[in-house]
């Protein structure tokens, strides 16, 4: 009697662990799911999808969705433009985009539709993931995430610096918003005043050396 009792024990004592155990692990899985969900409207940065929450910028492709009302608006998609303003549905005035975080326009956009437009309504923003293009002769042309604070000679940085064929002397930017700018990459290196700034969507390419 006192042996089966003993042995009783040992297997409350052993379960008892296994149930602790098999929750421990429950709680480290469902924080794993949790940091790998993405919400709409994120950018990832270091390989790890986050909210964007930093501001808007000019050449960010914003989604606007309406909710709500018998008849919304349809979905708007729009680049923001060199100006920093987008033109959203039935409004008939611009606004500033650029600057803001999504709350902050959504905020305003509700703003200007409830009541004028729509005595209830819900505006959701998204925005897409943030990139750049390096053209020609680079070490790695191709398309590159946006960081922030992103110039000229940061991008071919990014693309892998200048191939020997390089003309760095006629580097041109192709806007997202449309114009194209040119630039002579020596200059900027030797003064970094002279450092345009790249925008999501824009085109830098780097043509080759006259032989």
């Amino acid at each position: 009697m006192r042996l089966l009792q003993s042995l009783s024990g040992i297997g409350t004592a052993t379960l008892v662990a296994a149930i602790l155990v098999a929750g421990f692990c429950g709680c480290r899985t469902a924080s794993n799911e949790e940091a790998a969900w993405t919400s709409p409207g994120s950018t990832a940065t270091n390989g790890v999808s986050e909210p964007l929450r930093d501001p808007l910028l000019t050449g960010d492709r914003i989604r606007i969705t309406f909710y709500g009302p018998p008849n919304p608006p349809a979905p708007h998609i729009e680049t923001i433009r060199r100006d920093g303003y987008i033109t959203p549905p039935l409004l008939g005035t611009q606004v500033m985009a650029a600057g803001k975080t999504i709350e902050e326009l959504q905020d305003e956009l509700h703003r200007l539709y409830v009541p004028a437009f729509y005595t209830t309504l819900t505006i959701t923003v998204t925005a897409d993931e943030r990139y750049f293009f390096v053209g020609g002769f680079v070490a790695t042309p191709g398309m590159i995430p946006y960081r922030a604070d992103m110039t000229l000679s940061k991008a071919i940085q990014a693309a892998g610096d200048v191939t020997i064929w390089a003309w760095k002397s006629h580097v041109s930017v192709n806007r997202n918003g449309g114009g194209t700018e040119m630039y002579d990459l020596d200059e900027i290196l030797k003064d970094p005043r002279l450092d345009p700034p790249v925008y999501p969507g824009d085109s830098v390419h780097v043509p080759r050396r006259p032989i």
